[in-house]
């Protein structure tokens, strides 16, 4: 289960970050020219970086039982 999740969770960080960098790439090209100019002619937007925000709560691990299921 723990290895299962770890692996989730790096295919989604791996995810977002080749999504980011496609957007920076994006959004440097849309500000050069010819790129400014079609951009402009087509009201072309700058898309936004997608961010992680995590609560505070969510950042503390939670306590695992042997038996697999979260203690509470």
């Amino acid at each position: 289960m723990r290895r299962e999740l770890a692996g989730a969770e790096t295919r989604i960080s791996i995810e977002r970050m080749r999504y980011n960098a496609r957007v920076q790439q994006y959004n440097t090209s849309r500000r050069q020219p010819p790129g400014a100019v079609t951009a402009l002619l087509f009201n072309f937007r700058d898309y936004p970086f997608f961010l992680v925000e995590v609560p505070a709560t969510a950042r503390e691990v939670p306590k695992v039982e042997s038996d697999g299921q979260p203690k509470r």
